[in-house]
């Protein structure tokens, strides 16, 4: 997620990134442009996020591309005066936790957390299960444990009742990785990621999604 950070510094570094790849001067970013072609809104390049958490200090800004569901990405270093560090593609990243069975009610599934479910289905003559997901609104162009680390800190808002969801259900975590058919997917989750997935009694699923 993007601090506050002086508006001066992130415009220069957007302007500079918009001017990369509307004339690339890196050889990187005229291959990728060769091969990819970036969205546009209102004829201005669609600018799908722009990441100033990065540890080094560097802004990342992060290009929709057409009909893909992951990015051209250029990053800047902003000081002393902001310079191209490098372009690539990055991969597009979803999660949500699904929970669903084929024992219980819609209804012991809902008691069981206070966190309100994006779906919900019921069994019923025509469906064999119960379930519920909780699918919260987060950028696409994302890295996996930031992802993951946003739907976490919601999820642990009620611990107790997603602990209570998975003893009732097969809770999965989904993660669903987007990218381009020639690049392999680099799934990084560090190890307090982990232990808070774990912490919570649900399982991790992967989807590797390419083309």
């Amino acid at each position: 997620m993007e601090k506050q950070q002086d508006m001066t510094t992130s415009d220069g570094c957007i302007a500079l990134a918009i001017e990369e790849v509307r004339q690339p001067q890196l050889r990187s970013t005229a291959k990728l442009l060769a091969d990819h072609t970036i969205r546009k809104v209102s004829g201005e390049f669609d600018i799908a996020r722009v990441d100033r958490d990065e540890a080094d200090g560097s802004v990342i800004i992060y290009f929709g591309l057409i009909n893909s569901s992951y990015f051209l990405s250029v990053q800047v270093d902003p000081l002393p005066a902001p310079q191209i560090r490098g372009a690539r593609i990055a991969a597009g990243v979803e999660c949500w936790l699904t929970c669903s069975t084929t024992v219980h009610p819609l209804s012991a599934l809902l008691a069981a957390t206070h966190l309100v479910p994006d779906e919900q289905w019921d069994m019923s003559a025509d469906v064999s299960s119960s379930g519920v997901s909780i699918k919260p609104p987060m950028p696409l162009a994302d890295s996996v444990d930031d992802n993951v680390g946003m739907l976490l800190n919601i999820l642990e808002q009620d611990a107790g009742g997603i602990q209570q969801l998975a003893s009732l259900s097969i809770a999965v975590l989904e993660v669903h990785w987007h990218g381009p058919l020639r690049q392999l997917p680099r799934i990084l989750l560090k190890p307090a990621t982990l232990q808070r997935v774990a912490a919570l009694h649900v399982a991790l699923d992967f989807h590797i999604n390419v083309g």
